[in-house]
């Protein structure tokens, strides 16, 4: 029996037939990750925002948002209201989930329609149903700020929404919350007007519009719980509330003038008029909301305090405070319209009842009740309330003299089960009742709907897509014909969306907390996905999700301290053919074979078919290793001990039992920082990392191959580590690559303030230049790039003009962002279809399309508004060109496989221009041929592949009118 080893690179055209499988990533076991010493240092909770917010929104020297620069930019977009010019007519499709939700804190029945329910999320903008919560749409997605916190409806039926809110502190130093605009009223058909409003200059925490926490009416009159106090305004003779009317009527105490100017918590109307207004630790009672109405006063124990008065007797209060860490302090209720003396304690915490902890008890960092606290009364009972933090508790009154009730909990948030009839995701927001057996509860998981007084509840999310995303991943691979996505989220794990077909909006969490960056391979039905501090999971098509470490780093990760930032950063790269492959797997001849003829096996990678012609006549029984030339790459990185990016290439390689880890990068080789961003160059030679410390060039992957090669602290490695980009100032949030040049880069900055957003290099490879392309300087000129946060940025595959910016404001594209001059590169707004919503990452399919059908696809993951696609930016495919497919005939290669010099033969029906070209197995175009003008009938046009190296390649032929194609083998 002959044994040969060949290292000759060949075909991997079979794979064009692969189909992968992705069900076996649904994990019906999976839930969130719990707070625990070391690697998994916190669960569901606002600590993710608000540490993304700390790379890539703040300030970098104080550690908070710009609040005048935000303003600035704000007011300029609202007066411009962008340009209504499109660079690139990209035109979105909302993608969902459809499950779930996201942060909501306003929901309001519509008195003056029948099942009209209007909700609000804090990112993702203004939402209504008109079948009582079953469905539901957005009312415009192109709002200037889409942060609704709050909702109220005046006597005459106007609608008005409040945006921003202090529960989320924005403008603090770990903030997880959206600036507000103030107040707005819903004018009806998608119409709407600014009431009042910020004005810069502001200096931070400065100016009360830019939180409003809760909204009132009483008649016409509207009360608004702001950062800077309670602010009263009736309607002036035209019906609007002018800013200059509304005045503030809560004196610090009684015959004092002074007002009090700190953050209201809340402000409730009796059906009598009377006013309930909250702030940290006291409450005030009017009987009308006039100015110097307000009593002295009334303290209660909460650094917040939410408040509820019952709709059935205005006499009737409620009061739930919680501490400074937000755990309970105690749940009050006066029977005697909340004046001093009259509230009674029904609930003290410290002890096992505590609406607003992940377990009761110390540690008080598990408490959030600073951040999730809802409460409210039965419309018909004033015995009877509700009260939501983490949890979701009744009580219902038992005795008078003193007051005494049971307190019992009728929902569950864990395991996350929609069909499980007492499932409410956590962190409740607000408690909203229609009548006495309908009641409303807006989560981080979106809406949740009772019809029997709390005894069930189902998920009402249907079209109300407010998820909070961090990333998107995708594929499509050979096989699949439906968009496959995944991406992490805010407090709503890690969700995959597509695998069922038949219900394309279908998503399931895949791993619980709350994920962040993602990856699907295209090659394999293998997905990754980060929860935080390192936390990384490689789910296969059997369910498993488990990481997958050498000893290495199972002892950086799995023991001690976390061993990366809790914004865990990865990136993922593959090909189904690479010219460079060093891998192999034995063929077993179980025929014979004569020289030439393809022989058949799988890849070591998903069992992905590969063929390659028999180098020599074989008998049955004969055996040689053939390559395997699909491959792929993960980066990983890493901060225990010091910041270094680790690589495996067995990521794919799910029968192996330890894969190899290699440290690519670390100081050793000039690295530094924490990574916010990896992306790979298109043949996966390099690895631009975006860090605190700058733009690094991680370049030679392709050349590497083991721990000799790759691995740094070997004296053989080819890896070199490059700090690029030098000239550019601030965060570099994000990094896109040509996927046909690598020189071409396009870097990112986040946070506000400054005059350089964008810029581009044109010699990322060599020099490493950076030029800004940032455009006019001016707000009113045509072109103008609003000055906010830019998380990333794509660079369109068949055009590297195109490039399409992913930012505060959605999504801003250029058509000329590579032209000579970089003075003259114009941004649009291209947000048609989605929203004026934070975009936190921006990816393209670069597979051609004879491996996949959604090449040139584009995706986003939004930071409220779930995922969306765009296909408006893919080119035309040869199977798609209409012609009448009756001028060219008999196409063919000729040898094939091709050693040195070919043939292309074919038939014309007429004289005809034609072109030839010849593109890799990725799509990239290798030559031309000048083949020019030509005659009707039998065509042979001969060529040299004496610069191609071996390998598969597709061989275009295009007309006038027509394009054909076929494919070819180099074999040298």
């Amino acid at each position: 029996m002959k044994k040969t080893t060949l290292f000759i690179s060949a075909t991997v055209a079979g794979a064009m037939a692969v189909g992968i499988s992705l069900s076996g990533l649904l994990n019906p076991e999976a839930v969130y990750t719990p707070r625990v010493e070391g690697r998994n240092v916190l669960t569901k909770s606002p600590k993710s925002i608000e540490e993304f917010n700390k790379i890539f929104r703040y300030d970098q020297e104080t550690g908070k948002i710009n609040e005048d620069a935000f303003y600035t930019e704000l007011n300029a977009f609202m007066k411009s209201n962008a340009s209504k010019a499109k660079a690139l007519g990209v035109n979105w499709i909302e993608m969902g989930p459809s499950q779930v939700g996201g942060r909501t804190r306003a929901i309001l029945i519509d008195k003056t329609v029948q099942n009209k329910i209007w909700a609000g999320s804090v990112s993702g903008g203004l939402f209504y149903s008109l079948d009582n919560g079953n469905t539901w749409q957005s009312y415009n997605n192109l709002m200037v700020n889409l942060s609704i916190t709050s909702i109220c409806q005046t006597a005459n039926g106007k609608i008005y929404v409040g945006t921003g809110t202090t529960f989320e502190q924005p403008d603090g130093n770990t903030g997880s919350g959206a600036l507000g605009a103030g107040i707005f009223e819903i004018l009806g058909n998608g119409n709407y007007e600014q009431v009042v409003g910020p004005v810069p200059p502001i200096t931070s925490g400065s100016d009360k519009w830019t939180a409003v926490n809760y909204l009132a009416a009483s008649g016409n009159r509207l009360f608004a719980a702001t950062k800077g106090g309670l602010w009263v305004c009736d309607p002036d003779g035209n019906g609007k509330y002018p800013s200059a009317n509304w005045f503030n009527p809560v004196n610090i105490v009684s015959g004092n003038p002074l007002k009090v100017n700190g953050a209201c918590t809340g402000v409730e109307v009796a059906s009598d008029g009377t006013v309930l207004v909250a702030f940290s630790g006291k409450v005030y009672v009017s009987p009308n909301g006039n100015n110097e109405t307000f009593g002295d006063p009334i303290t209660l124990s909460g650094s917040r305090i939410n408040i509820a008065i019952a709709p059935s007797n205005p006499n009737v209060m409620y009061a739930a405070g919680t501490t400074g860490p937000g755990c309970l302090a105690k749940i009050y209720r006066s029977e005697n319209k909340g004046v001093d003396g009259s509230w009674e304690t029904i609930a003290t915490g410290g002890g096992p009842f505590d609406p607003y902890t992940l377990s009761p008890g110390p540690p008080a960092a598990q408490c959030q009740g600073w951040y999730d606290m809802a409460i409210a009364v039965y419309p018909n009972d004033p015995d009877k309330i509700l009260v939501g933090g983490i949890e979701l508790f009744k009580w219902v009154k038992t005795q008078s003299g003193p007051v005494a009730g049971q307190w019992t909990q009728i929902s569950v948030w864990q395991p996350e089960s929609f069909s499980n009839p007492y499932y409410i995701h956590a962190d409740k927001h607000n408690i909203t009742f229609k009548d006495n057996n309908t009641v409303f509860v807006g989560s981080d998981g979106g809406i949740a709907r009772s019809v029997n007084g709390g005894i069930n509840w189902t998920q009402n999310n249907k079209g109300y897509n407010v998820t909070q995303f961090y990333s998107v991943g995708y594929t499509a691979g050979p096989g699949i014909t439906n968009d496959i996505v995944i991406g992490g989220t805010q407090d709503n794990g890690t969700r995959l969306i597509g695998v069922n077909p038949g219900a394309s909006d279908l998503d399931y969490e895949v791993m619980g907390g709350d994920g962040f960056t993602c990856d699907i391979a295209n090659v394999a039905g293998i997905a990754f996905g980060t929860v935080y501090s390192g936390d990384v999971r490689r789910m296969d098509n059997f369910g498993s999700g488990d990481n997958f470490w050498n000893k290495e780093l199972e002892t950086l990760c799995e023991t001690g301290a976390a061993c990366a930032p809790f914004y865990t950063t990865i990136r993922h790269w593959d090909t189904p053919f690479d010219p460079n492959t060093k891998d192999s797997v034995w063929f077993k001849a179980n025929k014979s074979y004569t020289q030439g003829e393809m022989l058949n096996y799988v890849s070591m990678i998903g069992g992905i078919p590969l063929s390659y012609p028999s180098p020599y006549a074989l008998s049955q029984g004969d055996s040689l290793k053939l390559p395997d030339y699909v491959q792929s790459k993960f980066a990983f990185n890493v901060t225990k001990n010091g910041s270094a990016i680790y690589l495996t290439r067995d990521a794919l390689t799910l029968g192996k039992d330890v894969p190899a880890w290699f440290r690519v990068a670390n100081s050793t080789n000039g690295f530094s920082g924490t990574a916010h961003q990896m992306e790979f160059s298109r043949d996966g030679n390099h690895l631009f990392v975006c860090t605190n410390n700058g733009l690094y060039r991680i370049s030679n992957l392709a050349v590497g191959w083991d721990s000799l090669t790759l691995d740094n602290r070997s004296n053989m490695c080819v890896v070199t580590c490059t700090k690029i980009g030098t000239s550019m100032s601030g965060t570099i949030a994000g990094v896109a690559i040509d996927p046909n040049d690598a020189n071409n880069v396009v870097a990112v900055i986040g946070g506000y303030g400054g005059t350089a957003k964008v810029y581009r290099s044109t010699d990322a490879l060599s020099g490493g230049n950076f030029t800004s392309i940032t455009g006019p300087a001016s707000s009113n000129a045509d072109g103008y790039l609003p000055r906010v946060a830019i998380y990333d940025a794509e660079i369109d595959l068949s055009d590297k003009n195109r490039v399409l910016l992913a930012t505060d404001y959605g999504v801003f594209g250029s058509n000329n962002a590579f032209t000579s001059n970089a003075a003259n590169v114009k941004w649009y707004e291209e947000n048609t279809g989605m929203a004026r919503v934070p975009v936190h990452e921006i990816r393209q399919q670069h597979y051609p399309w004879q491996f996949a059908y959604n090449s040139g696809t584009i995706y986003i993951g939004t930071h409220g508004r779930g995922f969306f696609k765009s296909t408006s930016l893919v080119g035309i495919k040869d199977n798609d060109i209409k012609a009448d497919n009756t001028g060219v005939s008999q196409l063919s290669v000729y040898p094939n496989p091709v050693s040195n010099n070919g043939t292309v033969s074919f038939k014309l029906e007429k004289n005809t221009e034609t072109s030839i070209r010849i593109f890799d197995i990725r799509g990239q175009l290798m030559k031309e041929i000048n083949s020019g003008n030509l005659s009707v009938g039998k065509q042979n046009v001969s060529f040299s592949v004496s610069d191609l190296p071996n390998g598969t390649y597709i061989m275009q032929l295009k007309t006038a009118n027509e394009t054909k194609t076929t494919k070819f083998v180099v074999v040298k």
